[in-house]
């Protein structure tokens, strides 16, 4: 399977299951998907921080960062309307340089927030644009998991998806 044909699947099973809890889990609107993924960045550079040794942090805590960086790309992926074709408007160029991956994710996500809140923006354009941020989002968090040797970031997002805060899978995957 290619790049478009993967990211599109994945996007598909996301909102898959999100809607399959949306009774006790609602997906959150767009403008709000983003500023949870931005909250959820937090928590992977968090992870990063606290891998490094030589810091003293004042509470322990278990990390995860492909589940942190897994909540990240899902919480992007919703900020893309359901039931859209993602593989329409795939862009290939990815910048895959030198530049940190958390960096670039964060910037991205602030590129996403930008154009989610900016109500003058052409519906179209943004749309196509915000794809583009989602795609470099996934990409540049799966880099930053392989560079930390997470496998399958992929399987990480589908799980997240599937945990529902409400559901007996959600204090299983917490315990």
């Amino acid at each position: 399977m290619n790049d478009r044909s993967r990211i599109a699947t994945l996007y598909q099973t996301v909102w898959s299951n999100r809607r399959m809890h949306a009774e006790h889990w609602p997906v959150p609107p767009p403008r709000d998907s983003v500023i949870f993924a931005i909250s959820e960045l937090g928590e992977v550079a968090d992870a990063i921080m606290r891998l490094k040794s030589g810091y003293v942090r004042n509470h322990e805590r278990n990390v995860d960062l492909g589940k942190e960086l897994a909540q990240v790309v899902e919480m992007a992926m919703l900020c893309i309307e359901p039931d859209f074709d993602l593989s329409l408007f795939y862009e290939p160029h990815i910048y895959t340089g030198g530049q940190n991956p958390l960096v670039v994710v964060t910037l991205t996500l602030g590129r996403l927030a930008e154009l989610l809140f900016d109500s003058q923006s052409h519906r179209d354009t943004a749309l196509f644009y915000a794809v583009s941020c989602v795609i470099h989002v996934y990409y540049y968090a799966d880099r930053l998991a392989r560079e930390h040797e997470i496998d399958d970031l992929e399987t990480k997002i589908v799980e997240v998806s599937l945990l529902c805060p409400v559901c007996a899978k959600w204090e299983a995957y917490h315990d």
